[in-house]
């Protein structure tokens, strides 16, 4: 019974063992015949595994330049937006002054349209929902192209801003021109008759036996020390009080005086030849100005022969000898004024800033102002005047 199963199980297992030997028998020997290794398959399965990451790579790059070009056309209308309310508020703010409703109320509607839309931008990127129609490219493209607009806008309503500020600027000059010419006439209704002596006031005359420097030199300095309020009340039958009596009713209009002090008691008391007001500012700074005067016209005749008043022409000849400019070569302030100043040969003068006295052989420094360069740069000098 031994046997028999034995027999069994070895004729059993043989047919299957003699198969697995055929079989790696054939592989062997169709390996030995072609020679093919099985490493080289594998080979194949890695480059076509690159082959695959190559194209999700390209694939994941070109989802990210499209959010790129996505967040570029959001960002180009948030601002293509706020450039349209910059240019709306330019708007508005021209149409206060002189006021514009119309303008007004189409300045607001741009301001509350882009508004709204800056609102529904902010939405989808809290969503993450952007919808470019056609193209974010073509998005971009129309945001610049509004943007230059509203640039163009405030430009243009900025340069009408502009056009009125100069137009009111120059009715300005014309109102301070008008200022200036009135300021001009008083200044030479105080220095009405100074060549004369005395100012050609009435019953003034110098007398026969005195030296007439010399008694205006000890006019000069018998006021120069005192203020005019004290001189006045000291001296009010002196030429100096005629002085101011006569300049203060030419200069102070009746009208004027009745409006800083309600009445005109001063004036009264001036024409009747009556005392000085001490307590009064008006008159206080007005003395003090009629002092200076009366004291430059002392000095001008204290002089023999009598002073004259040098002024330098517009385009003279700019001197080293007797003028020196306060634009120093040598300082590196503005290279371009000192190398301008260097290079003209003969600098002219451009205007006189303050006319100086002319004395015999005395030298006044007077400020001057020259032109350089055909009137391009200008400079102030100091000019020393000799006789």
């Amino acid at each position: 019974m031994d046997l028999m199963e034995s027999v069994v199980k070895s004729s059993a297992v043989t047919p299957h063992k003699s198969k697995l030997a055929r079989t790696l028998s054939k592989v062997l020997h169709v390996k030995s015949m072609t020679g093919i290794d099985g490493l080289k398959n594998v080979k194949v399965d890695v480059n076509f595994n690159n082959e695959g990451n190559m194209r999700n790579k390209e694939k994941e790059e070109e989802e990210e330049l499209k959010k790129k070009m996505v967040i570029e056309a959001l960002v180009s209308k948030v601002f293509a937006s706020i450039s349209t309310i910059k240019a709306s508020y330019a708007q508005l703010q021209y149409a206060q002054s002189p006021y514009d409703p119309d303008g007004i109320q189409e300045a607001d509607k741009f301001v509350v349209s882009e508004l709204k839309d800056l609102s529904e931008l902010k939405q989808c990127w809290f969503r993450k929902q952007f919808d470019f129609d056609p193209s974010p490219e073509g998005a971009i493209v129309t945001s610049e192209l509004k943007e230059l607009k509203s640039v163009t806008k405030t430009y243009r309503i900025m340069g009408k801003k502009f056009e009125s500020q100069a137009r009111f600027k120059d009715s300005e000059i014309m109102f301070l021109k008008e200022k200036l010419e009135e300021a001009n006439k008083q200044n030479k209704e105080m220095f009405d008759s100074f060549n004369f002596p005395n100012f050609n006031l009435r019953n003034e005359s110098i007398p026969p036996d005195r030296n007439k420097t010399q008694f205006f030199f000890e006019r000069f300095n018998e006021l120069k020390s005192v203020k005019a309020k004290e001189f006045l009340a000291f001296k009010p039958k002196s030429p100096f009080a005629k002085f101011c009596r006569v300049k203060y009713l030419r200069l102070v209009h009746p009208k004027m005086e009745a409006s800083f002090f309600g009445h005109m008691k001063q004036r009264t008391n001036m024409v009747n030849g009556g005392e000085f007001p001490d307590d009064n500012k008006l008159f206080t700074s007005f003395g003090e100005m009629a002092k200076r005067v009366w004291l430059l016209h002392c000095l001008a005749f204290s002089f023999e022969p009598q002073v004259e008043i040098f002024q330098i022409g517009k385009g003279c000849r700019l001197s080293d000898v007797y003028m020196e400019s306060v634009v120093n070569v040598n300082t590196n302030d503005d290279d371009d004024v000192a190398a301008a100043l260097a290079v003209e040969s003969e600098p002219q003068v451009c205007f006189t800033v303050v006319p100086v006295p002319s004395l015999p052989l005395t030298v006044i420094t007077a400020t001057k102002v020259d032109n350089v360069l055909n009137g391009k740069e200008l400079f102030r000098p100091v000019a020393a005047v000799t006789v």
